[in-house]
This record gives structure tokens, sequence and C-alpha cells, in this order.
């Protein structure tokens, strides 16, 4: 038989049972999407956080490195300052050990006693 016009309604149902099928799949799609895009944000604010937190430490670095390097100038310059005051101290003491000699030298000569407290002659012969 023919209906005339109308469509038969297993055709309607078919249509009905589709539409609520791709109602059901956009809902479905668009909370996903909705849960992505909550989840999207989410990652780009802690991407800009831990950007941030690395500009920071990069920074914290570079002062850390230039204070180290600053340091480590220094302390070669201090070194090499000990180094030229040990070099002066051992010059001044082979200088202290040459006048004591002739110092010595003297006071044999002279008949002083060196070892005497008031520096009193030596018992000559």
């Amino acid at each position: 038989p023919h209906y005339g016009g109308r469509a038969p309604p297993f055709l309607l149902a078919a249509l009905l049972i589709g539409l609520v099928l791709i109602g059901f799949c956009y809902y479905n799609l668009s909370s996903q999407y909705s849960a992505l895009e909550v989840q999207y944000r989410d990652l780009q604010e802690r991407l800009r956080a831990v950007a941030e937190k690395r500009e920071s430490l990069e920074t914290r670095y570079d002062e850390l490195k230039k204070t180290l390097e600053d340091n480590s100038k220094s302390l070669d310059e201090k070194d090499k300052q000990i180094s030229m005051k040990e070099q002066d101290r051992a010059a001044l003491e082979v200088a202290l050990r040459k006048k004591r000699g002739r110092a010595d030298d003297e006071v044999s000569r002279s008949g002083y006693s060196r070892e005497s407290a008031d520096w009193m002659p030596a018992e000559v012969e």
C-alpha cells in the first residue's frame, strides 16, 4: 500500500533515532571539548608559571656565576699578594740573618759577649 506523500513510520523512527544519536554525540563531544579546554588553560597557566620560574632561576644562576667569578678573581689576587708577601718575608729573613751575622762578628771583635744581659765586656786574658 502506498501512503501518498507520508513517510513510513519506520523511516520516521529511524530518523528520530538518528537525531537522538547525533544530539547525544554532539553533547558528549561538547562536554569533552569543554573539559579539554579547561585542561588546556590549566596547562597553559602551569607552563607560564614554569617559564617564569625558569627565567628567575636563570637570572639567579647568572648572578651566582658572576659572584663566583668575582670571588675567584679576588681569591687569585689575594693568593698573588700572599705569594709576594711570602717572598718579601723570605728576603727580609735573609737580610736579617746577614745583619745578625755581621753584628755577631762585630761583637766578637769588640770583645763584648752577646749572651750577657748587660753587654759587659767579655773577660780578657
